[in-house]
């Protein structure tokens, strides 16, 4: 009887894991682009009923929206620092993960590398999707007051608290997911991923 292959199951492991990474990219994507659709159909409605608390409501679009961005991205750095840890410390040939991770911690301007890994670094298009989302729960809260009834002090006191409320919990919302994929929490991961791992080897 002729031998059977044996399935090579660590390049199949790597490749589901480069696949659920690019999955969580694509499902940021959309994500982004239902969210922004949303938020400027409420803005839309508002503007029709010139009715101050509707603009508020596009908060209920934005913060689960910004939150579950944020959980992709996590998964996606934990994913990133598994493959660092687990395939490319052994492999001679395959690094990708971990340079990319040592090119966003070093220092720009600078001729050397971190000695920690900077916690702020936020990408392009990283800034392009937290900026808009940034931009539409400011507007809304503009827009609010504008079409707010001054006239009625209980109007003015419940637009003012939800609004500071909103755009506290979109702000911080939005700092979580910058923090989340930052070269700090990758290297976070890295250590975790290194103690599991050898824990179980």
């Amino acid at each position: 009887m002729g031998s059977e292959e044996t399935p090579d199951l660590t390049a199949s492991s790597f490749e589901a894991l480069n696949t659920e990474m690019r999955s969580n990219s694509d499902i940021v994507a959309r994500l982004v682009i239902v969210a922004a659709t949303g938020s400027a159909t409420v803005v839309g409605f508002g503007v029709q009923l010139e009715e101050s608390g509707v603009f508020l409501a596009a908060f209920t679009i934005l913060l689960p929206a910004i939150l579950f961005v944020s959980s992709q991205m996590d998964s996606t750095a934990r994913i990133a620092a598994y493959i660092s840890v687990k395939y490319e410390s052994t492999a001679t040939n395959v690094s990708w993960e971990t340079d990319l991770m040592a090119f966003r911690a070093f220092k720009e301007g600078s001729n050397n590398y971190s000695e920690r890994p900077r916690r702020w670094s936020i990408r392009q298009y990283e800034l392009s999707a937290f900026g808009m989302f940034g931009i539409i729960g400011c507007s809304c809260v503009v827009l609010a007051f504008y079409f707010l009834d001054y006239g009625s002090r209980r109007s003015i006191i419940a637009i003012t608290v939800f609004s500071v409320a909103a755009l506290g919990l979109l702000f911080y919302a939005l700092r979580v997911a910058v923090l989340v994929s930052s070269p700090a929490a990758i290297e976070k991961h890295r250590d975790t991923w290194t103690d599991v791992l050898s824990l179980s080897r």
